[in-house]
């Protein structure tokens, strides 16, 4: 059961990430966004690493997901190094300095007439890995749900261009051609991490469920790697950041942008700075007299007698008073 547990507390933020960035208006885009990913995942699972033991941390990691995945306990006796000599014991281990290990997957300690042993590395990885039934193939699962969560993401921010320009950004990184095919914790630990940083700069955070599984994917991955503090740490004071500014951070952008359409002097730039306005004053529930202008609730896309100096002077009306950011 908490092998299942870890794996789930694991795959499913980043699943959460993905999903919300999903939309119909930008179904095209996102679709490629969705089959790139796929295309992704294929590749890293049909390629992932071999598992040669080299005496590396991935190799470790492979062992102990190996062993939780074939039901054997994570603190026992170890009965092979038991039964060796004492006069020639220390010629089978691998290290013998620092922490005594056969192998660096698990550490030995001398218990009565025998050994016991402990896993060498903080254990949640490899217990994720083993819950999910995936072993092996764990990190290139999560992180085809990452790259989903990224691809969406740039999909609804950037459109197809976006797309070109990620894809080729990522192929000249090391990730898909080695940390993504391998059980390396570091990277692993990672992956939630960055899908919420690329679920919120796409879809800003709105609701307090989002920003608790959000707070959830930037400290669990900590139980995985401890390095992952270099990316959660300035991430979460960003969320938190982000959540205590002035207005919204569900229309922040969104305003901001629309700060410079206002200059337009023609009808159509006027239309488009009016449709955006009424879809935020709607949204915050705002009555019929805004900033001096009438009728912001019902604004027919410029049509009906608003004109642009009007439009002007009533936009930068609702940003000095504030009252609904």
């Amino acid at each position: 059961m908490l092998p299942l547990l870890v794996a789930t507390a694991f795959l499913a933020p980043t699943a959460f990430f993905a999903l919300r960035l999903f939309s119909t208006r930008h179904a095209p885009a996102q679709c490629a966004a969705i089959a790139l990913a796929a295309a992704a995942g294929v590749f890293l699972c049909s390629a992932r690493h071999e598992g040669l033991f080299s005496g590396l941390d991935p190799d470790a990691y492979a062992i102990l997901s190996d062993d939780f995945g074939a039901g054997l306990p994570m603190v026992g006796r170890d009965a092979t190094f038991s039964r060796i000599p004492g006069a020639i014991a220390p010629n089978f281990l691998f290290d013998r300095v620092s922490r005594p290990t056969r192998d660096r997957a698990y550490q030995l300690f001398k218990s009565g007439d025998g050994f016991v042993r402990r896993p060498f590395y903080m254990p949640a990885f490899p217990l994720a890995a083993a819950g999910s039934g995936l072993g092996r193939a764990f990190v290139p699962v999560a992180s085809s749900l990452f790259l989903l969560a990224l691809l969406l993401g740039v999909a609804r921010t950037s459109g197809a261009r976006g797309l070109v320009a990620a894809c080729a950004a990522l192929a000249v990184t090391p990730y898909p051609a080695w940390f993504f095919r391998g059980d390396f914790a570091e990277c692993a630990a990672s992956l939630p991490i960055l899908s919420c940083l690329a679920s919120a700069i796409a879809r800003p955070f709105r609701k307090p469920a989002t920003f608790a599984i959000a707070g959830f994917a930037a400290t669990f991955p900590l139980a995985l790697h401890l390095t992952a503090l270099l990316l959660a740490g300035p991430i979460a004071l960003w969320l938190l950041w982000d959540a205590s500014a002035p207005c919204a951070p569900g229309r922040r952008r969104r305003v901001c942008a629309l700060g410079q359409l206002p200059e337009a002097e023609d009808a159509r730039g006027a239309a488009v700075v009016a449709r955006s306005l009424q879809e935020e004053l709607v949204h915050a529930g705002v009555g019929h007299d805004v900033g001096g202008v009438a009728g912001w609730r019902t604004l027919p896309g410029g049509k009906g007698g608003l004109q642009c100096g009007e439009l002007r002077e009533g936009f930068h009306g609702v940003l000095q008073g504030g009252g609904w950011l």
